[in-house]
């Protein structure tokens, strides 16, 4: 029988960070495991991630598989396993998987990663870059994982390092006889799409198969990978994998934690975002503020997760600076008021934003997704007060049901299952908003040109049209069937530029709300004002089936993300609402707040978080002082009236108003979270 997951239970977790070349002596010298492990739990922290395999290749226990640090002095890692487990504490072993030590690998010259010249490929200090699509995995890091398992009672493994497999494209007799092609290296090479695939395909089978040996050697040990199935590559986790989790960069990690647990935490595996205590980066000793770390915490949790923190841990000592440790548990203490109310039910979300893996075509070497349209969309939704969630395309034949509308921005390609789950749930009643270009529905094997152009004309009553050659496109509202578009509160109705090609299409079915105005003669060194309105649709609707389909010409979403256009962002906002009447659950009030939704059979809870960076520097941003929120309410559609209302933490009743079916709460003020409990009657 599986063991239960126990990941779902625990809320706060450390890292530390160790990565120790073998020019570092006494690696481990003045390690007391007790104290160690009593400074930890200290904190509050239920679960600790310990370094057993760092990016060097190194381990730090007596291996029998891979080599042990040089200057490795004792079984650090059992030694601190040890007693971190008789403090109570969980332990994972973190374990970096992408490099070799350069010795194991002149005696495997199947491992390394190879140069088109066949040269291997170097790794961090002296290591070598390991090819994940040979023996490598099968020879190494599995049976390392399994030596770990069966030695030392550990409760999981972080791997980390995966991306490395995707960068420096590897030219080995196995990926060449593996991919069963020649192995694209120029930007035009019309095979990358389907040598991506490969490589992600053979990459979470083999993440899938380590999990499962890992399991089986120890019931209940499980495994998560640091960045597998996010955004990047927009491709679910493999089924055995025990939580998906990663490391954002730090420059607005508020934001990052919201945005990839949008496509993690509505699953039902595990997941949570390792944030940091350095400022900058794992090379950066800066310590930030607990109110940053709170911050986001605080969205971790509103959003359905768990807590994960990184520390950095020096290589004789092997101790955690008693400083942090203090931030640590000022920052967990802040987290464990909230855990009981962010634990009931399961999240849920009216809008959801497709990502599709299909969007690396066209970018050649490029492996990740391009994320921008993602990011400008959900921005533009998150602080419209709305709930919302991202979907891959393996997930929509199962998953889109339970939304009421889907946004696809400026997505050129999406999978053909993708693109029948779509026109099913649109022609069923679902709202459906397209940005920039029309997609084109292709299976990953297939090159560009099999594609099926026609799928999304149907569903939008549009055909393309010949290519338009602007690089700025303006929307004039004012006057126009979309003047609605633009944000009620306001007198005036400004034109909008959209920087970005806009795409060509012509009217089959649809309704123009708006003509696309083409840039006028440049003046002002530089500048385009509006100039000539053309016979071109920039925003279109279309009734399908029982569905809403609302079309834009003008790549709206990555011009709200890399210019912060708020008039694109109106429009895009406007555009939901048009195809989404009804929401479930709205914020009203300072945009500064999110909302997140949650619901068992007799309960709603209603989770809002504020994002107050000081805005004094440039990057990362930092939290000081943030201030109390008011003037700020929700909305909840619900059939049922309730039967109490309680705010969380501070556990007061406060009093609705109920209109039909739609129930609206004042919220108290409030600084940086707050929830509202809603039981039915």
């Amino acid at each position: 029988m599986t063991q239960p997951n126990w990941y779902r239970d625990t809320t706060c977790k450390i890292h530390f960070d160790m990565h120790t070349p073998e020019h570092i002596h006494d690696v481990g010298r003045d390690f007391d495991p007790q104290a160690f492990a009593r400074a930890v739990k200290a904190t509050g922290a239920e679960a600790v991630c310990f370094f057993a395999r760092c990016a060097y290749g190194w381990a730090y226990y007596p291996t029998a598989v891979g080599l042990p640090h040089p200057r490795l002095t004792r079984d650090l890692f059992g030694e601190g396993v040890h007693a971190m487990k008789a403090e109570g504490l969980r332990v994972i072993a973190y374990c970096a998987i992408d490099n070799a030590p350069s010795d194991l690998a002149a005696e495997h010259p199947e491992w390394p990663k190879r140069t088109p010249e066949g040269e291997p490929v170097p790794g961090h200090g002296t290591a070598t870059s390991a090819c994940a699509f040979g023996p490598f995995p099968h020879e190494l890091l599995i049976p390392q994982f399994q030596e770990i398992a069966e030695r030392y009672p550990v409760d999981g493994f972080f791997l980390d390092g995966v991306y490395q497999y995707f960068y420096r494209i590897c030219h080995c007799e196995n990926c060449r006889r593996g991919f069963g092609r020649d192995i694209p290296q120029a930007n035009d090479d019309p095979n990358w799409r389907a040598y991506r695939h490969w490589q992600v395909q053979n990459v979470w089978e083999t993440m899938d198969t380590a999990a499962r040996a890992v399991e089986e050697t120890r019931p209940g040990c499980l495994m998560g990978v640091n960045w597998l199935a996010s955004v990047r590559w927009s491709v679910p986790p493999p089924p055995a994998i025990g939580y998906v989790t990663g490391d954002p960069p730090m420059q607005n990690c508020t934001f990052e934690t919201a945005l990839n647990l949008a496509a993690w935490a509505w699953r039902d595996v595990p997941a949570d975002i390792m944030t940091q205590r350095m400022l900058h980066s794992w090379q950066d000793f800066t310590c930030r503020t607990p109110e940053t770390i709170q911050t986001e915490f605080a969205t971790g949790l509103a959003s359905g997760a768990k807590l994960f923190v990184g520390d950095l841990l020096q290589p004789l000592t092997v101790q955690p600076d008693p400083d942090v440790m203090a931030l640590m548990q000022v920052c967990f203490e802040f987290a464990q008021e909230r855990v009981d109310v962010a634990a009931v039910g399961r999240r849920c979300a009216d809008i959801a934003i497709l990502s599709s893996p299909e969007t690396t075509r066209g970018q050649g070497a490029t492996w990740t997704v391009d994320d921008t349209p993602l990011r400008g969309a959900y921005h533009s939704i998150v602080t419209a007060g709305l709930t919302v969630d991202i979907l891959f395309d393996d997930d929509l034949a199962e998953h889109l049901s339970r939304y009421r509308t889907l946004i696809v921005p400026e997505q050129r390609f999406i999978s053909r299952t993708a693109g029948n789950a779509i026109a099913q749930f649109v022609r069923s009643g679902g709202g459906l908003v397209v940005i920039g270009a029309l997609p084109k529905c292709v299976d990953p094997n297939e090159p560009d040109g099999a594609a099926d152009s026609v799928a999304f004309e149907t569903l939008t009553g549009l055909r393309r049209a010949d290519r338009l050659s602007h690089e700025l496109g303006y929307l004039q509202l004012r006057g126009t069937p979309a003047k609605h578009l633009w944000r009620d509160c306001d007198r005036f109705r400004p034109a909008i530029p959209v920087l970005g090609t806009p795409a060509a299409v012509e009217p089959d079915g649809a309704t123009v709300l708006v003509n696309l105005t083409a840039p006028g003669e440049t003046y002002q060194i530089g500048a385009k004002p509006p100039g000539e309105i053309l016979e071109a649709p920039a925003i279109t609707t279309f009734p399908c089936g029982d569905g809403t389909v609302m079309y834009c010409a003008l790549p709206l979403a990555s011009d709200v993300w890399k210019r912060g256009n708020p008039g694109a962002r109106y429009v895009l906002e406007g555009m939901v609402r048009e195809v989404t009447p009804d929401t479930t659950v709205e914020r009203i009030g300072p945009s500064a707040v999110q909302v997140y939704a949650a619901a068992n059979d007799d309960e709603t809870v209603i989770q809002l978080v504020t994002y107050q960076p000081d805005g004094r520097t440039n990057m990362p941003h930092v939290i000081e002082s943030p201030c109390e929120m008011t003037g700020v309410q929700i909305r909840v559609r619900d059939a049922r009236a309730p039967r109490s209302v309680v705010v969380e933490p501070a556990t007061t009743a406060e009093t609705w108003t109920r209109q039909g079916d739609l129930t609206t709460i004042v919220v108290p003020p409030f600084t940086i979270h707050t929830a509202v409990r809603i039981r039915w009657c």
